[in-house]
């Protein structure tokens, strides 16, 4: 970003030089402004048709205020009973999920005031399922299986937070963000 600023002053006459104006124009150049972000990430998403929560934390780097890129980690445990697997052959069995991700995201900001603010986010990456398959009878395994996928979304953003003020510092840092998207 370049912001130039011009203004004129007067010039001296010597008798003895000649003088020609001088142009007083300069372009300053802003420095970037990098300062550090992190964001507590909680989701709840579907799977097959049923509702789950997937817990996470992203860092990056927030630049001149407008931009926020980084990395997150995201992890989801839980357990599936039968009918939720959609194996009619064991109707008596459940099955362990350990899903864990990585993604990169980039997320330019479209409003940012003190109250709230609007971003798209955009996030891509790679992840692995571990599933393990269980006798409800006994809870004896009786399979297990990895699968690999490619998690992307991209969705629209408002975040809502403390203002600034004569709080106590770290308040600012709390707010509620809402996400739609896919």
């Amino acid at each position: 970003m370049t912001i130039q600023y011009s203004f004129s002053q007067k010039t001296e006459k010597d008798s003895t030089k000649t003088s020609t104006p001088v142009d007083t124009t300069k372009k300053h150049h802003n420095k970037v402004t990098v300062k550090p972000t992190t964001d507590f990430d909680q989701r709840f998403s579907f799977f097959r048709n049923s509702e789950v929560n997937i817990w996470g934390q992203k860092v990056g780097i927030l630049l001149d205020e407008e931009l926020k890129v980084g990395v997150g980690g995201y992890f989801l445990k839980d357990k599936l009973i039968g009918d939720k697997v959609y194996n009619k052959a064991f109707p008596d069995f459940y099955v362990t999920r350990n899903l864990y991700f990585g993604t990169v995201y980039v997320e330019p900001f479209l409003y940012r005031k003190s109250w709230w603010e609007l971003s798209v986010p955009f996030e891509a990456g790679f992840g692995k399922t571990n599933l393990t398959y269980f006798y409800s009878a006994n809870d004896q395994q009786f399979s297990s299986e990895v699968k690999y996928f490619i998690p992307t979304g991209v969705g629209l953003s408002l975040s809502l937070k403390l203002p600034p003020g004569k709080t106590f510092k770290p308040f600012r840092w709390i707010g509620i963000n809402f996400l739609a998207g896919y």
